[in-house]
Order: structure tokens, then sequence, then C-alpha cells
């Protein structure tokens, strides 16, 4: 978070009162704050969801990139130091690596949360064959495969504008242009054709859309490529070599980078907000009348995951 401050240090400096209200739930506005110092809440429905006091923690970037209505309240709970810009498109006027700190948070927290979910799944799928009694962990799977299957059809929307393009590459069928595991190499802007998206040899989803981009995750956190890509028939690409280095020049190419990781993470916080829903519903086991040991495991685990997921969903909804 230190490298996000330094690098938003020249944008406007706002110190709020205890008590003022930054941004309003159902508002629509544009602003991008990072926190210096002080106490910040986050109120959905007039309810406390979380308390932000880490400096360098950046509130409101995703409305701001999308140019959506926010989600939750932002208020000032002590004395508050922000840095701020009016609007995305500001803050790369003032400073273009700001942008590109801004779009590493949104992917590091697309990691963190996919990283997360699989261990989920993992654990439920183990739940599911050692808990006798009950059949809700099976019920759970298959209602996250019918909503994970449409959160990966949208995953790689490009619907942005793709910007100036760096070079051009043609593909055939069948050829691998991201490997699992690998070194990040460059950046992908589907032009025509299709690919398909596999992790661990399993297809997660086919792409087609025009703008789509691959392999910019693995640029931003400088980690290997956590799915691969391969071409379903021949497709043409936009290549960049280094994002970072175009970012700086051509504001369209990070804005679409910026705009892709914001609807991302929208998705990824409306699974989470189902998978939530769905532990509290019909699916998760009510809490057992007699103190058996299965039952008490089971729901004693439906509790920790509800929780689990409502602290991930807040996280990832700070920037809303």
């Amino acid at each position: 978070m230190s490298r996000l401050l330094n690098s938003t240090a020249m944008l406007r400096r706002k110190v709020v009162p205890a008590g003022t209200e930054l941004v309003r739930q159902g508002e629509k506005s544009a602003e991008i704050y990072v926190l210096a110092e002080g106490q910040l809440e986050v109120l959905m429905n007039g309810q406390r969801v979380c308390v932000v006091d880490k400096p360098g923690t950046v509130l409101g970037e995703i409305a701001s990139v999308l140019e959506a209505e926010r989600t939750a309240t932002l208020k000032a709970v002590t004395e508050c130091t922000l840095h701020m810009a009016g609007s995305f498109t500001e803050m790369f006027k003032i400073n273009p690596d700001s942008c590109l700190e801004v779009a590493r948070v949104m992917a590091r927290k697309l990691v963190e949360t996919n990283d997360y979910l699989a261990a989920l799944r993992k654990e439920f799928k183990e739940q599911s064959a050692n808990l006798a009694g009950t059949d809700a962990t099976k019920v759970f799977l298959r209602r996250w495969e019918e909503v994970e299957k449409q959160f990966m059809t949208q995953y790689f929307d490009g619907s942005s504008e793709q910007g100036e393009i760096e070079e051009t590459r043609a593909v055939g069928e069948g050829e691998i242009l991201i490997e699992e595991g690998s070194a990040k190499g460059p950046l992908y802007v589907l032009r025509t054709g299709s690919v398909v998206v596999t992790k661990h040899n399993v297809a997660l989803c086919e792409v087609k859309a025009p703008g789509a981009i691959f392999g910019e995750i693995a640029q931003l956190l400088n980690i290997p490529h956590t799915a691969t890509v391969r071409a379903k028939e021949p497709s043409t690409f936009t290549l960049i070599p280094n994002l970072a280095k175009s970012a700086r020049l051509k504001p369209a190419l990070i804005q679409h980078v910026a705009h892709l990781l914001a609807k991302r993470v929208v998705l990824a916080a409306d699974l989470c907000g189902e998978l939530k829903d769905l532990c509290g519903g019909d699916v998760a086991p009510p809490k057992p009348s007699a103190e058996t040991q299965t039952a008490s495991k089971l729901f004693q685990f439906w509790a920790r995951v509800k929780k689990e997921l409502g602290t991930r969903l807040f996280e990832l909804r700070t920037g809303l």
C-alpha cells in the first residue's frame, strides 16, 4: 500500500473532520480517495459493515472507473487526511503511475478472491464426502457451478475501447498464447477470432469478445500466469510487451485495463454475495436440535464460511 500512497502524493490533499460523509450510498460520483491518516467506516443501508484505517487504502476506485452509483456510504470516524482525484482520468493526468497502482490493487483483489474460492471449493468437496446425513454441500456445489459459469461468461467481456495498437499478431487454431504457471509475457488484446481459457486442464470459458484482455494480472503483479489461453480458431491479437510502459504513454490503454478489472471485481463481489446468501438460505442445514457430532460440525462449518464470504464481500466492495 505504501507504493500507492507514494504514487498519489501529487494528488489533492483533503482533510475532513470526524462525521464527514465522503460518498453516499446511491449517489453517482467519480472521486477516488487514498487514505493517508485517520479512520473511516463503510455503511450499507445505514449499518456499519467495516472500518478502514490502513494508510494507502484506495476507496471508490471501481465506482469511479465504471461511472457507477456508490453501493455504500463512506464516513470519517476520526479526522482524516486523504489524497484524492476528481476522476480516474484526472488521476492519470496528474500521475499515470498512480493509475497503475490502482489497477494493481484491483488485480490483487481478484487474485486473492480467486485463490480463496478455489480453496473453499476444495473444502466443500471434502465436506460433501466426509460428512454423512446431509446433501447440503452437494446442492451448494451444484448451484456454485451454475453461478460460476455465468460469472466466467462475463469475466472476459471486452466492451471497452481498445485504444492504440502496439503490434498485431495472427495465431492459428490450437496455438497456445499463455500457459498456466509460465512467467509473465506480453499482454494480449483479442481483435478477431476466439480463445478457450483453461485452468488445471479444465475449460473455464470460451471468449470471443473483441477487446478482451489476457495476461494483465501477471504483468501488473509480476506473478506467473494463472490460466492457459489457447486459440480456438485462427485469431488476431494486439500485443503489448510492457503494460506499465505503454500505459504511461496511452491513457486509453490503462483506462481499458482498469475498466475490465473493475467489472471483474464487481462480478467477484456478486459471486461472493450469492454464495453467502446460499449459506444462510435453504441450502445450508439448520442449527442442530440435537448435539450430534456430525450435525454440530457441519453447522459450525457453514457459519464460518458465511462469515468468511461476508468479509471477502466487504473487502471487494470498498472500491464501490
